[in-house]
């Protein structure tokens, strides 16, 4: 199924309204000195002022990085809680918005960037093929797409009944479990039960759900040549798979 570019995912529900507030520091600090020592390598031939675009921002990690790195920033989410930590904590001049891939219209990025399953999320309701051509027109000529995903593999293999928990043992306690939705697909259901400690009480909260769609190696590979860009892969043990992008000439 393929979506016009004026659907926005701004109306839904914020599934990451308690999750944004222990994401720095229970979640995010392996993930992202990662995430920030691959952006050095792909950006070190990139002149200072250079525009990186990040999709899904979250509470801004990779933007503030790139930042200091002395390039021109922008970061997007869906989500106005994890909009409302990033503005919190970055450097004012770093332009921030609540915005989904498709509102956008500002071109010419040297640098985009999507991580934390992010085109997981899209390719709920978009094809990875209409996805791309996105990005593609996003991007300057010989510019750069990063990203990552969980794979179609992860998700079968991995995901039936998988759980872990997050918590401080004084203010909250998260619960996280992942179920495969559709095998076919595939999707997966991710579900974070919370429980957050009021007047020294347990109080259960509304649980954050999210869906996401498993990704192929055929797919991003198939999806890449029908929009003219280079690809290159990396796979991880769990079945994750990294993704660079270039955009070239016809």
């Amino acid at each position: 199924m393929t979506k016009s570019p004026n659907d926005s995912y701004i109306g839904l529900s914020d599934n990451y309204h308690y999750l944004s507030e222990i994401f720095d520091q229970y979640i995010g600090i392996k993930y992202y000195d990662y995430i920030r020592g691959q952006f050095k390598i792909l950006t070190e031939k990139l002149s200072l002022g250079a525009r990186h675009l990040d999709v899904g921002c979250g509470t801004g990690n990779l933007l503030e990085y790139s930042y200091d790195l002395g390039f021109n920033v922008k970061g997007i989410d869906v989500s106005p809680s994890m909009i409302r930590v990033a503005s919190a904590k970055l450097n004012s001049n770093i332009d921030l918005s609540c915005k989904s891939l498709f509102d956008l219209t500002n071109k010419n990025w040297d640098i985009i960037t999507a991580n934390n399953d992010v085109l997981n999320y899209l390719a709920i309701d978009y094809s990875l093929v209409y996805i791309f051509d996105i990005i593609s027109n996003l991007l300057s000529q010989n510019g750069i797409f990063y990203g990552d995903i969980v794979s179609d593999k992860d998700i079968l293999q991995n995901w039936e009944d998988s759980t872990h928990t997050y918590s401080d043992s004084k203010t909250f306690q998260c619960k996280v479990t992942y179920k495969i939705q559709d095998q076919i697909e595939p999707r997966g259901l991710v579900e974070r039960d919370w429980k957050l400690r009021v007047n020294n009480k347990w109080i259960r909260q509304n649980p954050e759900i999210e869906v996401l769609r498993g990704i192929s190696v055929d797919e991003i590979i198939s999806a890449a040549k029908d929009n003219n860009l280079s690809v290159n892969l990396s796979e991880f043990p769990n079945g994750n798979i990294q993704i660079i992008l270039k955009k070239y000439k016809v």
